[in-house]
């Protein structure tokens, strides 16, 4: 079964910010640790809504009732709230996967777009010739 269209667009979305934040880092890098910082932050709030939007098309989908409490620990504590969500609302035998992506997802997905983004950063860097 095919994403719903508000879950591609989160995974979308989660994606375009890991690369635009990679991207950005050769730049702001010479304005010091303050500006990367910033660049981490926000892409990591930006990151995290997309996971938000991603479960709330997900909640939807799957017909799942709101719930205050869940939204609050997704906000606050997104690495646990997410897997239980992935465990309470999923068949036994089907739970694997969507745990499997939500951590593959973290890792290797976010630092390979990240790593592609600094790599896409360094090279515009140099095209456009500021590079120190």
């Amino acid at each position: 079964m095919a994403p719903a269209p508000g879950k591609r667009s989160a995974l979308g979305g989660a994606a375009l910010v890991a690369f635009a934040s990679g991207a950005l880092l050769p730049f702001v890098a010479a304005h010091g640790q303050a500006a990367v910082a910033m660049i981490a932050v926000a892409s990591s709030f930006l990151a995290l809504f997309a996971l938000f939007a991603w479960i709330l098309y997900d909640r939807r989908e799957r017909h799942v009732p709101r719930s205050p409490a869940f939204h609050f620990a997704l906000a606050w504590f997104p690495l646990v709230a997410a897997p239980v969500y992935f465990v309470r609302h999923r068949a036994r035998g089907r739970r694997w996967r969507p745990l499997l992506g939500f951590f593959l997802a973290i890792t290797l997905g976010w630092n390979a777009l990240l790593m592609g983004g600094i790599l896409a950063g360094g090279v515009a860097r140099v095209l456009l010739g500021t590079a120190a």
